[in-house]
């Protein structure tokens, strides 16, 4: 759904570029000493895992804790290529302080995308991001976004047929169907935490978020049953605030986007706090949740709405 009115380029920042292996955007590896697991985070992985119904429950496995990515004051190789946001000027970001609009999810709630994955995300290891605004508000395991649900081929070498990020023992954690990868960071309860994850073709998969403080932490995720490819099946279910295994978030989201692409760091930060006009590059699917009424909130890119499912409703809150 193109808009007419025009558009605003803010936000310029200029980054010193090294030679990326490939022409997008690739993560950069600084390789790290791995931190040690606690044994309630391996615990609470291991029953993450046991309920797929392609993981043998009765084999607990420890995958490696994947080396730590540069901080954000490290920017990625190719950081300088795109940094600058593209934003709808007819709907600017308020200043932080000010209200914004979400949804809360309480007793099952959640959001359901009804035309589910884009097409522009489907194929075996096309790169993809996926971002959202989220306020936890109860322990255990909880699902962040699913997106896709294809069924399993039954031999790993097919990859995810969905992407998963949920958070396990209060730590991100990737799920893609036929297995599913631990991180270090955390997301704290009653926080807001601007959270993605995604898949590049050239160095696998990766998880990170962003804190109320405007600190962003990254790293990548090695997935279980040795999956380093990506497949995700086009219009099959996506939901926000649920995984695939009906694992639910209690609290506030504030926004989904999708992305044909990995963002470096720089392009996160330029772009977490702003709604995104249409001619944003790869730019797949964005739900903003500004609409604070009725029971469904519109992809500003395509024009298809998400719906508003159970207990799920409209709030106002402080911007982050």
């Amino acid at each position: 759904m193109n808009p007419t009115t025009s558009l605003a380029i803010i936000v310029s920042l200029s980054l010193t570029a090294c030679a990326a292996a490939s022409g997008d955007d690739d993560l950069m590896a600084s390789p790290a000493s791995p931190p040690m697991r606690t044994a309630g985070l391996d615990a609470a992985v291991d029953a993450a895992r046991k309920a797929e119904g392609n993981v043998d429950a009765g084999t607990p496995r420890r995958d490696p804790v994947p080396a730590l990515l540069p901080d954000a004051g490290t920017p990625p190789a190719d950081a300088g290529l795109d940094a600058a946001a593209v934003v709808d000027s007819s709907r600017p970001w308020t200043n932080s302080n000010s209200t914004c609009t979400g949804i809360v999810l309480q007793n099952g709630g959640h959001v359901d995308v009804p035309r589910g994955v884009p097409s522009a995300l489907g194929g075996v290891n096309t790169p993809k991001q996926f971002e959202a605004w989220v306020r936890p508000e109860s322990t255990g395991t909880i699902g962040l976004f699913n997106v896709g649900a294809g069924s399993s081929c039954g031999n790993p070498s097919c990859g995810g047929q969905h992407f998963t990020l949920d958070i396990v023992a209060g730590h991100l954690f990737v799920d893609v169907g036929q297995g599913g990868g631990a991180t270090t960071i955390s997301v704290p309860l009653n926080e807001w935490s601007f959270v993605f994850a995604g898949f590049d073709p050239a160095t696998g998969y990766f998880a990170g978020k962003v804190d109320e403080h405007g600190t962003l932490s990254r790293e990548r995720v090695t997935i279980g049953n040795n999956i380093n490819t990506s497949e995700l099946y086009p219009g099959t279910r996506t939901t926000l605030g649920k995984d695939q295994n009906n694992q639910q978030l209690t609290g506030i989201i504030g926004g989904l986007r999708a992305w044909g692409r990995v963002l470096s760091d720089a392009e996160i930060m330029n772009r977490h706090k702003v709604r995104l006009s249409w001619a944003e590059r790869s730019l797949v699917a964005q739900w903003w949740m500004e609409e604070g009424t009725g029971t469904s909130t519109v992809d500003d890119i395509s024009g298809n709405s998400a719906v508003l499912t159970g207990s799920a409703t409209w709030t106002t809150y402080i911007c982050p």
